[in-house]
């Protein structure tokens, strides 16, 4: 008898093993580098939460992040710091407190599996200011961090009352229009995959009931009384709100038309997760406090046929 429970103890032991061994051998980890600004902080917010609520995903992610910084600055941040190494122009935040690198130490820090590249959104949709810095800062990366896949990161037009699209030879679609063949051709001529934030902030856009309008026809904008906002629903962007004067701590109405709020953040984190993971955006758990169920459905299934339309591999 003590033999035999012996016997089946030994086999269970050995049992949880094998299956603690299949279990974590079909997690994927995936170690990223972000180099770009504020609109890869919005891409990645909420790429930690969809990552930890798939238990078969793991994600370590860093940030080269500069506000407001184009592809020109970070070629030329990262030269200065080949000249001069106490050059410092990036930094995190460790349980040990904030550390502060330059580009070759952040891409040395650990072997990445992506790193990802951007355009400043106001230059997007320009394609001469994508040279020769995407191919410069794309070759800086492959030298000292040639274990890792380059993608470039798509990012997204801004909101239509924009004062950028009160010229009558601009709009949203054409600020997308052309910063999507600029993408497109950087990526083709680097080999690139493309995480199309951008393409995902415009199918919404589009198939979104209801839509985002303006001007808001019950919004008195020219007698802005504190704490009235126009109707904003259906907007992926932060767009007006009330803040304090830095000053004089009086409230005043403030706009934001560039960066995504809640909503476009949570619907380009699924974007990065479903490319990044392989796995369908539709079937994650996760989604902010402020979002509805039934939002929270629609945006995934956004970003699932974003992923499923917009051509990634180069032809």
């Amino acid at each position: 008898m003590y033999h035999k429970i012996k016997t089946c103890i030994y086999t269970l032991s050995l049992s949880l093993i094998l299956i603690s061994t299949v279990q974590s051998a079909e997690i994927k980890h995936i170690s990223l580098l972000t180099i770009g600004n504020s609109f890869s902080n919005n891409a990645t917010h909420y790429l930690p939460d969809i990552v930890e609520a798939d238990p078969t995903c793991q994600l370590t992610l860093q940030k080269a992040s500069i506000g407001g910084c184009p592809l020109d600055k970070h070629v030329r941040l990262f030269k200065e710091a080949e000249q001069d190494t106490s050059l410092k122009h990036y930094w995190y935040t460790t349980p040990e407190g904030r550390k502060h690198y330059n580009l070759k130490e952040m891409l040395q820090a650990q072997p990445y599996d992506i790193v990802t590249i951007q355009q400043l959104s106001i230059k997007s949709p320009d394609i001469e200011t994508y040279y020769p810095y995407a191919p410069e800062l794309y070759n800086y990366i492959k030298t000292n961090a040639p274990q890792a896949n380059v993608w470039v990161h798509q990012t997204w037009a801004y909101r239509i009352d924009h004062p950028l699209f009160q010229k009558p030879d601009n709009s949203q679609q054409i600020m997308y229009d052309r910063l999507t063949k600029n993408y497109r051709q950087i990526a083709k001529e680097l080999g690139c995959i493309i995480l199309p934030s951008g393409a995902a902030m415009q199918l919404a856009r589009e198939k979104q009931s209801p839509k985002f309008i303006f001007p808001d026809p019950q919004f008195d904008y020219k007698n802005l009384t504190h704490p009235n906002l126009p109707n904003q629903t259906g907007s992926l962007i932060r767009g007006h709100y009330w803040g304090k004067n830095k000053d004089t701590e009086a409230m005043e109405f403030k706009s934001d038309l560039t960066h995504a709020n809640t909503r476009g953040e949570f619907l380009q984190a699924l974007v990065w997760y479903e490319i990044l993971f392989e796995k369908d955006a539709r079937k994650n758990t996760f989604k902010p406090t402020d979002i509805n169920d039934d939002d929270a459905q629609f945006l995934r299934t956004i970003a699932h046929e974003t992923v499923q339309t917009f051509v990634q591999e180069i032809q």
